[in-house]
């Protein structure tokens, strides 16, 4: 009987040659472990390991997971009694119905911490082979559909404000405990307040250098990095990809920053204000532009400054969306 990814024509051709290749880089390179993971509603990497032999398999029939993970607050509490009847009004949620994710081989990438470790990113779906309406590469990538149909092309580049501490965490124990548990224990790595600065940014260049190394051995296009206004605050920005590029760039980097940082002895925070005192808050921009078939940008203002229709109508559709946006955004 033919797979979950066949029978549901999930993979073109175009993929199915990718996986091909990726099934035999994993063995001409020595991978032992896949790691398959999928963002959440709040962008935290959910996933699972297998044995890299298993990967032909994972791209046929993908691993089954829990549907209650599509319904986690940032404690990692369930927010709906799943229990009791369908709490989401949606079709295979009631009662932690399995979901099924596939991994997207335009996705796969070797870990630079972990070099016998690959990374896949998985998409979500029903096991009637319908996409899931919770997730939110899916909900991105049917924006994005759209906007291909009518002959648009998106683009963003991200701009990432973080907070980078030195670890001095103790021995846990039954007190760290809970749904949220403690936080770490954490020393700032400098005092803050100078802006763009040479010689804090001398200081910071060992944090600075891991950031960078690890982007790039991940193909995420980062164009700088500088000292931000508040103590321990640091900023990069990447180059601006099309589609959902740049997402895909988002849930990686965050991932990615936290495990090789914390090898490294640091602990990097991507919240908007930490609970430590004289903190400065991070913002977080995400530049955007729409072009034409010809690459014309259809925000760019007319001679005389008024603003066009394609960036009045986004501003507009983004100020109608702010208030729902808001409880993934602004969470706390």
């Amino acid at each position: 009987m033919a797979g979950f990814s066949t029978r549901h024509g999930i993979h073109d051709e175009a993929k199915q040659k990718r996986i091909a290749d990726i099934i035999k880089q994993v063995e001409t390179d020595g991978i032992r472990t896949v790691r398959l993971g999928f963002a959440d509603q709040h962008g935290v990497v959910r996933g699972k390991s297998f044995a890299a032999d298993q990967i032909g398999s994972l791209f046929e029939d993908g691993m089954t997971a829990p549907s209650s993970l599509l319904l986690k607050d940032l404690a990692h509490r369930t927010v709906l009694p799943v229990w009791n009847g369908e709490s989401t009004g949606l079709a295979g949620m009631a009662g932690i119905g399995d979901i099924l994710l596939i991994p997207d081989p335009d996705r796969f990438h070797i870990l630079p911490w972990m070099r016998d470790t690959a990374w896949l990113q998985a998409d979500i779906f029903h096991t009637d082979g319908n996409p899931s309406p919770l997730d939110t590469r899916g909900i991105a990538r049917r924006a994005n559909a759209g906007l291909v149909e009518a002959g648009l092309q998106f683009n963003a580049g991200l701009e990432i404000e973080a907070h980078v501490y030195r670890l001095t965490d103790r021995p846990l124990n039954t007190s760290d405990i809970g749904q949220p548990g403690t936080p770490p224990e954490v020393e700032i790595l400098n005092r803050g307040y100078q802006l763009l600065t040479e010689h804090y940014a001398d200081t910071l260049e060992p944090v600075m250098t891991l950031i960078h190394e690890t982007c790039a051995s991940l193909a995420i296009p980062i164009r700088s990095l500088e000292v931000e206004f508040g103590p321990s605050q640091i900023e990069f920005t990447c180059a601006a990809r099309q589609g959902i590029a740049a997402a895909d760039d988002m849930v990686l980097l965050r991932s990615a920053l936290r495990q090789t940082l914390a090898r490294h002895g640091y602990h990097i925070s991507f919240m908007c204000r930490p609970a430590i005192e004289g903190s400065f808050a991070s913002g977080w921009h995400l530049h955007q532009s729409v072009a034409d078939s010809s690459c014309t940008n259809l925000f760019t203002p007319a001679e005389d400054g008024a603003m066009t229709d394609t960036a009045s109508g986004w501003i507009a559709g983004l100020l109608h969306h702010a208030p729902s946006m808001s409880l993934f955004a602004v969470p706390t």
